[in-house]
């Protein structure tokens, strides 16, 4: 592999819950197209929304409903001011709109049925009745220029999946180990016992670290899977502080993980709303501000010509994209067949963003997982497919995660993506501007986002384990005052007062 000749650090920064449209939509156009499209024999065309007519209705009654088309720009770096439903369910109408068994407990939608992708409006107005059209904005490369700079310097894939059409536990499951276990929803809240990609890298003598945007909360990939929550591995978990000083020495691990800010750290004093991860209702100027940093650290770094940098998204959120998912998805185990509310694990969730940085790519590149990948055939890339890569790229067999969808993941062309002979030295990432934070709206005390509260419970569960109970035993005795704490934290206000109270206890 090319890759093992060029990279010898790879770093994944995982963003929260957009939709590949609501954030890259309007990255190319006919007056500014790509310059390379991979692999070789693929469509020579962005799959955005330039010349699309995408809409959605606003209401499943043909007789009364109107559509309202995709908007090019948002109102503000809050928008959508609602947290959008991401539940399965939810999703599934999301995708599927009317065409759903809204007989079965999870609006399961006829088998092989193809995804409409126009349920999206009618679904986020069960949270926004005010102002439900919101949802069909989209931000500009005007309002996000350091995800769209770091799109047009390096390389975006315009065909790469959240894994599952899920909320975020099971889709950050997928990517630390290629399973969700049969779950489909963040609740209740407990974590998944499974074997990760870095208890196989400890496993083969491969340095890792996971560094993370809180203070505070512990690393949310720790907490949510239990393999790693033995104290052997502290010393692979440290704040971003510390990742800065590894790239600024040149010291980075073989594969990093950067987590994001999800919610206020009580430590740091921060506000809710400034959490960075881009989760909606928060502000997204806020993930600029942060990925900037990242990319910066990184170019800057004396590594940087041996490093890989990759930014995804865990799943869409809730927000509109215009590529219908497939029903070629490979079940993991036997647990996702059928796995919670009756999903088979057969498709893929919704579109996002994937972007990779390196000075081996060449500016202006578009790829994708294979020739035709736009048919309802094809199997796209997805958070497997970067387990697939890691493993492939350190000589370790992909049977070590026990995941028939990483075993069976097709990246045999990304080598094509690191083309260049010699290292690029004209890298450049656009800043976040000060009339970007003035275009900024903070909102006041506001019910917590679902991910929010998720994370809140699943600390709970993390902080009170005393290192010898089973995961099953620890569940057993904490359930009854996790569900209760789940009861009266419902609000920002809410959850400042309860990790304050941790502070000081």
């Amino acid at each position: 592999m090319t890759i093992q000749k060029k990279i010898k650090h790879i770093i994944i920064l995982m963003l929260e819950n957009r939709s590949f449209d609501n954030v890259a939509g309007w990255l190319y156009d006919s007056d500014n197209p790509p310059s390379h499209f991979l692999p070789a024999g693929s469509p020579d065309h962005y799959a955005g929304l330039a010349n699309t007519t995408y809409s959605n209705p606003t209401s499943f009654n043909a007789q009364s409903a109107t559509t309202v088309p995709i908007k090019r720009g948002t109102d503000n770096y809050h928008t959508p001011s609602h947290d959008p439903n991401e539940s399965f369910p939810h999703i599934n109408r999301q995708l599927f709109g009317a065409n759903i068994d809204t007989s079965t407990p999870s609006w399961l939608p006829p088998a092989g049925a193809t995804p409409t992708m126009n349920g999206f409006l009618m679904d986020y107005s069960m949270q926004d009745s005010a102002n439900p059209e919101q949802i069909m904005q989209t931000y500009t490369p005007e309002q996000l220029p350091v995800i769209s700079s770091l799109a047009r310097n390096f390389a975006i894939c315009d065909n790469y999946h959240a894994s599952t059409p899920t909320q975020t536990f099971p889709n950050r499951a997928f990517m630390y180990a290629g399973t969700s276990l049969g779950r489909v929803n963040n609740k209740p809240y407990v974590p998944f016992d499974t074997k990760t990609i870095f208890k196989v890298l400890a496993e083969n003598d491969i340095s890792w670290k996971v560094y993370r945007g809180s203070k505070f909360i512990p690393s949310l990939t720790r907490m949510l899977m239990f393999d790693l929550w033995r104290f052997r591995f502290d010393s692979h978990f440290h704040t971003i502080g510390h990742f800065l000083d590894d790239c600024r020495n040149g010291s980075l691990p073989a594969v990093s993980l950067i987590e994001p800010m999800f919610l206020w750290d009580a430590q740091s004093q921060l506000s809710l709303e400034e959490a960075n991860s881009a989760h909606p209702p928060s502000n997204i100027y806020h993930s600029e501000v942060f990925l900037s940093t990242i990319a910066n650290a990184i170019t800057a770094s004396p590594a940087f010509n041996d490093t890989l940098f990759i930014v995804n998204y865990d799943e869409h959120g809730g927000m509109p994209d215009h590529i219908p998912t497939n029903w070629t998805a490979t079940p993991p185990d036997k647990d996702s067949q059928p796995g919670n509310e009756g999903f088979n694990f057969n498709r893929f969730g919704v579109r996002v963003p994937l972007l990779m940085m390196s000075p081996y790519i060449q500016a202006g590149t578009v790829f994708r997982a294979n020739t035709d990948p736009f048919s309802a055939q094809a199997i796209p890339f997805d958070h497997t497919s970067l387990l697939a890569l890691i493993m492939d790229w350190q000589n370790i067999a992909r049977t070590e995660l026990p995941s028939k969808r990483v075993q069976q993941a097709d990246i045999s062309f990304l080598d094509q993506l690191l083309s260049l002979d010699t290292p690029r030295s004209d890298v450049s990432i656009a800043q976040p501007t000060e009339a970007m934070q003035q275009q900024t709206v903070e909102h006041a005390d506001r019910v917590l986002s679902s991910l929010e509260k998720s994370i809140i419970m699943l600390h709970e569960y993390y902080r009170t384990w005393d290192g010898g109970h089973s995961l099953h035993e620890h569940i057993h005795c904490m359930k009854e005052r996790v569900d209760k704490l789940a009861e009266r934290i419902a609000t920002i206000s809410d959850a400042k007062a309860h990790l304050k109270s941790l502070i000081t206890t």
